[in-house]
């Protein structure tokens, strides 16, 4: 029995214990239809032709370059279909996207039906990469399709006389997806060539074809070295470049940053949690030892075939709607969560002061309230006053902790993560209040002797020179 995960970065295929990447994109270019290998081996030399939406949405909308036999997204899709068997006989489980809405899900539903190949199972990705790996109570799980990167909150629960874990919400950025990943990459590395070489490897089609192709492999020896040689041509005309990992991530660094944005805005702040990484989206330059810096979370990168194989698993075995049907596994069993504990703080992690218009107030034992309106010996927040509340939140020191709690209506955000009620503070945090809001940041200031305690009420102004 095999198993399919449908992603528009590229199905995989899994027979048995082995995986196959199939390219998911298209060339409508007459008077041929290009798919799979064929078609990415041709996509920067016909552009225009190239399709990749139709696995997004495999309906009945046109085709903007249609050809006979594929003239809509659905048609397009069930040609691809009909190309994976010859890779694959019937599947045993297909897993999807969980931002697949159900139209969608019918949809593929109604085309394996149409080829005989319906499977026993669809499963959700996120459920079934996510199952049989080690993970907190709630826990994250990301990964890369063509044109955006999906977000997928999960839950292990008690369930009968064990666990399983369930998927509760999700979020999509289009602003990363594995083809702005490849251009990105695919730029740099065009750069560098010119830089050193004075070629430029996008300027002919053909060349920036070979580029392309070039990817997977810098993706492979990036994985597992600093730095990697490309050499494009060949013979007399071969050029090469040795590029490092570290310039590529710099390159990616605007699609990383949306990656962080998307991982933070799920995240409560200071809550530690286990976050599982998509093979797509890990490939992204930068990514993962941007994730590894975030404090209190545990990073899990996934097998290309996680979702493929946790689905061959999982199929047949759990309480299931229908879809088309199809069962569709909503749940899956799984180990009880692992408790990840808060990395511990050292003295110099702890900030003595929260900044303000070049003013640095200090934290104590009594509450520094934050707001429009937050009292006497409050700190009065002049600013754009939407969703800043009159006291919004507060600062104060615990033991060997500072904190904040909030108390507004419309929310607090550290480094982009929700307060909820309360999380403890770092230097170098940033807090938000309000929308568009407010920023503040925390930061440790030296007292004046040594040993002397810091003051409870005075701000310090501090020098900008």
């Amino acid at each position: 029995m095999l198993a399919i995960e449908l992603n528009s970065g590229g199905h995989v295929v899994l027979n048995g214990t082995e995986a196959v990447l199939v390219p998911a994109l298209a060339v409508l270019e007459p008077p041929a239809l290009l798919l799979g290998v064929a078609a990415a081996k041709r996509a920067r030399l016909a552009p225009l032709f190239v399709s990749r939406a139709h696995w997004e949405h495999p309906g009945g909308t046109p085709l903007p370059r249609g050809l006979p036999g594929a003239t809509t997204h659905g048609e397009l899709a069930f040609a691809q279909l009909r190309e994976l068997w010859s890779v694959a006989s019937r599947p045993g489980a297909v897993a999807v996207s969980p931002a697949t809405n159900p139209d969608d899900l019918g949809q593929l539903a109604g085309l394996f039906q149409a080829a005989d190949r319906e499977p026993l199972a669809w499963v959700d990705a996120a459920v079934a990469s996510t199952a049989e790996r080690a993970s907190t109570a709630r826990a994250l799980w990301v990964e890369a399709e063509a044109g955006r990167t999906v977000l997928a909150e999960l839950q292990r629960e008690p369930s009968g006389n064990g666990w399983q874990v369930r998927r509760t919400r999700v979020e999509v950025s289009r602003a990363v997806g594995t083809s702005r990943m490849d251009d990105a990459v695919a730029r740099a590395l065009a750069n560098h060539f010119l830089r050193m070489t004075r070629f430029d490897p996008l300027a002919v089609a053909a060349t920036e074809q070979e580029l392309h192709d070039a990817l997977p492999g810098v993706h492979a020896a990036l994985a597992v070295a600093a730095s990697v040689v490309v050499v494009l041509g060949t013979g007399r005309a071969a050029r090469e470049a040795n590029i490092d990992l570290e310039e590529l991530a710099l390159a990616c660094q605007p699609l990383v940053a949306e990656v962080l944005r998307l991982v933070q805005s799920a995240r409560r702040a200071g809550e530690p949690l286990t976050v599982h990484v998509g093979a797509r989206l890990a490939s992204l330059p930068g990514l993962v030892a941007a994730l590894r810096a975030l404090p209190d979370l545990a990073i899990d990168l996934l097998p290309l075939a996680a979702a493929a194989t946790g689905a061959l698993r999982l199929a047949g075995t759990l309480e299931a709607g229908t879809a088309a049907g199809a069962r569709w596994l909503l749940a899956a069993p799984t180990a009880a969560p692992v408790q990840l504990a808060a990395a511990p703080l050292t003295a110099a992690d702890v900030p003595t002061h929260v900044l303000w218009k070049g003013r640095a107030w200090p934290l104590s034992s009594v509450p520094l309230v934050l707001g429009r309106a937050p009292g006497a010996t409050g700190l009065v927040l002049e600013g754009p006053a939407a969703g800043l509340s009159r006291e919004h939140c507060q600062l104060l020191r615990i033991g060997s902790e500072a904190v904040v709690e909030d108390l507004s209506t419309y929310g607090t955000w550290l480094n982009g993560e929700r307060v909820r009620r309360r999380s403890r503070l770092r230097v170098g945090d940033v807090l938000r209040l309000g929308v568009p809001g407010v920023e503040l940041a925390l930061l440790a200031v030296q007292s004046t002797a040594p040993g002397e305690p810091l003051a409870s009420s005075v701000p310090v102004a501090l020098d900008r020179n």
